[in-house]
């Protein structure tokens, strides 16, 4: 399936936060008594040459599709998404052919296969810190001659790339409210990414100048507050001075004391899934070296999202999606939903969220039992 830039429409939200009660701990690691965005120097993974910054994952996938794409270029994008991985392509003048995906999130071989050949470029996604495939047909996409884009969103300590580039989300990792790496495979592309940076990069005076006329704008009732064409892009990012987008990070636990953390978390929320109901882990249990993002969990009935809301659990579910026609992602939308294990959770909040957890996935009583 082919959508044009123009015909390109996202779903409503399925739920509102506003509805439910406070929750009973953070969705990702606060981020209080840190810079306002970061940049954090980390070992480069296996394959790639190079890193550059950006403030967020959705202005690197953008700066790379103006830089390395042809104009109107065409991208396959997974059909489980969320608007943040599509509408930098869109800034970019891209046109957008969706890839259905499996129940497990791989990539499905006939609808990926079938339109490799007529596309400019294939974006990759390793769910909640997990393969998904990515590796697989990431390879498979290098060796027909496309441009690969790996979003590490979910996967900031994955130990190797597979594309030409990858993005990870620090803000999903670390306690920072935004910063992101671009891992650059070719030396080529690394000195066209961070010339097409620097030209679209405005001085520190004019970008402070439009920045603060947006922020009283915003005081102002009933005046938008950015491109109304995008839910979550915002266009001025993109013209942020260096120094503006790539400040400096200040602290936190190291970084293997947060993996540790995480997999401790999810395999806690592991034990209790697997024995009572396993069809909800759709990524089986945690591989050794994965440090994941969140655990994910298959609801029965989309009407359990409510139940597990009104708990006071902080979960999150991507309920934004463009019509693709794919019948996994129209039903994730409803029923896949995300549990935090981050870093900062403490050990009776773990306990909390192991309670609900444990309630929610008790095998249901059948008629006549």
């Amino acid at each position: 399936m082919t959508n044009s830039c123009s015909a390109l429409e996202f779903t409503a939200p399925l739920a509102d936060s506003r509805d439910y009660p406070p929750t009973k701990f953070p969705a990702t690691p606060p981020a209080e008594g840190t810079a306002a965005s970061t940049s954090i120097q980390r070992a480069l993974p296996a394959g790639a040459m190079g890193a550059l910054s950006c403030p967020r994952a959705r202005y690197g996938i953008a700066l790379v599709a103006r830089a390395l794409l042809p104009k109107s270029a065409t991208v396959m994008v997974p059909s489980y998404h969320c608007p943040a991985m599509v509408e930098p392509f869109l800034w970019a003048g891209c046109q957008i052919r969706f890839y259905n995906v499996g129940p497990h999130l791989d990539p499905d071989p006939d609808s990926f296969e079938r339109q490799l050949a007529s596309v400019d470029a294939v974006l990759l996604t390793r769910y909640f810190g997990f393969d998904c495939a990515a590796t697989e047909y990431g390879t498979q996409a290098r060796r027909a001659g496309k441009l690969v884009i790996e979003d590490l969103a979910h996967s900031a300590f994955s130990d190797h790339i597979t594309g030409d580039i990858a993005i990870t989300s620090l803000s999903k990792f670390f306690a920072c409210d935004e910063g992101a790496e671009l891992f650059v495979a070719d030396d080529a592309h690394y000195r066209t990414l961070n010339a097409s940076a620097r030209a679209l990069r405005q001085t520190p005076l004019v970008w402070r100048a439009k920045d603060t006329i947006r922020r009283l704008w915003r005081r102002i009732p009933g005046t938008a507050q950015r491109d109304t064409r995008y839910r979550y892009f915002d266009t001025l990012q993109m013209t942020r001075p260096v120094e503006r987008a790539t400040p400096q990070f200040t602290g936190g636990p190291p970084d293997n004391c947060i993996s540790t953390l995480r997999r401790a978390h999810y395999l806690r929320l592991e034990t209790v899934v697997a024995k009572t109901y396993p069809a909800g882990m759709i990524c089986g249990l945690l591989p050794t070296g994965i440090v994941p993002y969140v655990f994910p969990l298959l609801l029965r009935r989309a009407s359990d999202f409510h139940t597990l809301r009104q708990a006071g659990i902080p979960i999150q579910r991507w309920e934004e999606l463009a019509s693709t026609g794919c019948e996994v992602s129209c039903d994730y939308r409803h029923k896949l939903v995300q549990l935090p294990i981050h870093q900062a959770i403490t050990s009776s909040q773990m306990a909390d969220l192991e309670e609900v957890l444990g309630q929610y996935c008790k095998p249901e009583k059948t008629h006549g039992a």
